[in-house]
């Protein structure tokens, strides 16, 4: 059974190591790897935000997954990943939707939420497609 907490100071290494993992930073908008000191600045402001909602997913009280709310108005960006010894299980549509009640039940004043995904993420735009997201635009990039 998937369950779905508030991240707390003691998830910041997993949650880094699992970040820099190259699986992870493959299907990440930011692929760089990260630095730890950066990290824990960013993580020590993020689990006291009000309007940054950074959440662990646990199966069976093991963490495999982090979910990260961005706030704004009555919007939410999402940011969410498997442990990579998770990936491939079939949790992440589970994840998502225990993800988005918790987000419902915190934050009532959400009523959409946005993902951004690679174009050749193909596992999350099942999981979002799955979990009744519309794509609403593409954008398009050219490097020069």
């Amino acid at each position: 059974m998937i369950e779905i907490r508030k991240a707390t100071l003691n998830d910041c290494k997993m949650i880094f190591d699992w970040r820099n993992h190259p699986t992870i930073r493959k299907i990440s908008l930011n692929s760089d790897e990260l630095n730890y000191d950066d990290h824990v600045k960013w993580f020590e402001k993020v689990v006291i935000s009000n309007r940054q909602l950074l959440l662990v997913a646990s199966l069976n009280n093991t963490p495999c997954g982090v979910v990260r709310f961005d706030c704004e108005k009555s919007t939410a960006q999402i940011s969410i990943y498997l442990s990579p010894d998770f990936i491939g299980k079939g949790i992440g549509t589970s994840v998502l939707a225990k993800s988005e009640t918790w987000l419902k039940l915190n934050q009532p004043e959400i009523n959409s939420i946005k993902a951004q995904v690679l174009p050749d993420n193909l596992p999350s735009k099942k999981m979002f497609e799955k979990q009744n997201y519309k794509l609403t635009h593409l954008e398009y990039i050219k490097i020069i």
